[in-house]
């Protein structure tokens, strides 16, 4: 790890764009509208993560990067800047050290760009990552980090991160798609980032997710770091 790194970046993952105006929130999948309370769970987790950062490790510094991209055709916004909107709905406090990433289209992204946003406010990358997610993507994101830190282009690696999971799938549901999903993405990553993008599911995910045709502006928005995509 090098050492020209401080404090620690805080990952919420976005899941659904938040619409206002119809107080609605628009998913992948419209029987995931009930899953409402775990997205503003996640959000107030979040919010009170970043003061239990300094009781853990006062010298943490931690950053917030909401990251999500414009995903949803209902709403042109992003979800990461829809999660903010939804906070003050819900009556919280936005804090200060927060930053929006607003292309990430997968899990994986999530995790990538965040750094960027990170290196980008503050100048360097951070010494440690939590990250802020439902339980049953908990191995995606550690066989990210992983695929990261074999992804020689970007010539960075960290030991780990710390997962935070806010709320889980039910039972049956949770070994359909553990089984049929994720057993998919976290093979695939095993075979790096390169791996993961040639995967049929994530091929298709991100076509139906890019549906205001954000690829170019994400290429624009990040291109003095390296991009898998």
């Amino acid at each position: 790890m090098k050492n020209d790194r401080a404090g620690t970046l805080v990952i919420l993952a976005c899941h659904c764009v938040y619409d206002p105006e119809t107080d609605r929130i628009y998913t992948d999948k419209p029987q995931f509208v009930n899953d409402r309370p775990v997205y503003e769970a996640h959000i107030d987790y979040a919010f009170r993560h970043l003061r239990l950062c300094h009781n853990w490790t006062p010298d943490s510094d931690p950053l917030l990067v909401i990251s999500g991209g414009f995903t949803k055709p209902q709403r042109c916004s992003s979800e990461s800047r829809s999660y903010v909107e939804l906070a003050r709905r819900m009556g919280l406090q936005v804090p200060e050290n927060l930053a929006l990433e607003e292309f990430a289209l997968t899990s994986i992204e999530n995790l990538l760009l965040s750094l960027y946003v990170y290196h980008e406010a503050r100048g360097l990358f951070p010494k440690t990552i939590d990250v802020i997610s439902w339980e049953f993507k908990r191995k995606r994101f550690v066989e990210t980090l992983n695929a990261i830190n074999r992804w020689t282009v970007l010539g960075e690696t960290w030991n780990g991160l710390e997962y935070f999971p806010v709320g889980d799938l039910r039972s049956k549901e949770r070994e359909f798609v553990m089984e049929n999903v994720e057993e998919s993405y976290n093979k695939s990553l095993e075979q790096g980032l390169s791996g993961y993008y040639d995967n049929p599911k994530t091929i298709d995910a991100i076509a139906r997710r890019d549906v205001h045709k954000s690829r170019e502006q994400a290429r624009q928005r990040y291109a003095k770091f390296p991009l898998p995509f």
